[in-house]
């Protein structure tokens, strides 16, 4: 049992304290060791988590990325620890709203849609390109907790998005109206893409392609997973400095 004090709630954890993951969404790092800690009441697997002193930090020095040769596997495979990557820090958002850490919630959500917007750039190229091929598709049911989830609003193709749908949230709403029920259930429409044995989805209402006669191909219960599932063959900066090349030369040159 460790020897620091020890929070039961993170209601009581004091806005400097942060664990390494609240940390890296804020691009910092601990610098020293954790000064407390907090009961892991919500995962069951562990027993606490470490705190750090924000005050007690370094940024993160971003290293050096290799370039790696702009390929239809690399695109591919850079894609897809992108969209993983996105969801993590989905992920790490809602966790976080639900203990009020609203400055990482902010980090979170941007780097999110940073990347989701890079993921869509991608996705739109290789469409146009007839590089990727559109399935049809998929319907997805959500159910979730009004207590610890963000209030939701209506998102148009000028905003952008959360999760699998892309679904906003507002930001930390204090007069939001008494629910009937403290779980309810949505409901969204993905276009199935694949490119190069790999799957993505795509928001019905954002995606921009010929989609009046995709064929319906069942429903998804379930909100996709960020854990990875494929043995990456590149590093997250080398995945995104890949995709932005791709993007920015508009899928030409095809090799560096």
């Amino acid at each position: 049992m460790p020897e620091r004090k020890m929070y039961l709630s993170w209601d009581d954890v004091p806005d400097n304290f942060k664990t390494k993951t609240q940390l890296k969404e804020l691009g910092l790092k601990p610098a020293g060791k954790a000064l407390a800690y907090k009961k892991a009441v919500e995962h069951p697997s562990l027993k606490y988590y470490e705190l750090f002193d924000v005050a007690e930090t370094v940024e993160i020095r971003k290293r050096k990325i290799k370039p790696l040769e702009i390929t239809d596997e690399n695109i591919a495979a850079a894609l897809y620890i992108v969209n993983k990557s996105a969801k993590k820090s989905r992920d790490t958002k809602k966790w976080n709203y639900q203990w009020k850490q609203h400055g990482v919630v902010s980090a979170a959500k941007t780097r999110e849609n940073k990347l989701y917007q890079l993921k869509d750039k991608v996705m739109e190229e290789l469409i146009r390109q007839g590089m990727a091929s559109v399935e049809g598709i998929h319907s997805q049911i959500i159910c979730y907790d009004h207590k610890t989830q963000p209030k939701q609003r209506h998102v148009n193709a000028d905003e952008y998005y959360d999760d699998e749908s892309y679904d906003d949230y507002d930001d930390f709403s204090e007069d939001e109206e008494e629910l009937e029920t403290e779980i309810a259930e949505k409901r969204y429409r993905l276009v199935l893409i694949k490119f190069c044995g790999y799957q993505f989805h795509v928001p019905y209402d954002l995606f921009k392609g010929e989609k009046e006669n995709l064929p319906e191909l069942g429903t998804i219960e379930e909100v996709i997973s960020a854990e990875s599932k494929i043995e990456s063959p590149m590093g997250f900066n080398q995945a995104v400095d890949l995709l932005e090349r791709f993007v920015s030369s508009k899928g030409y040159p095809r090799a560096i």
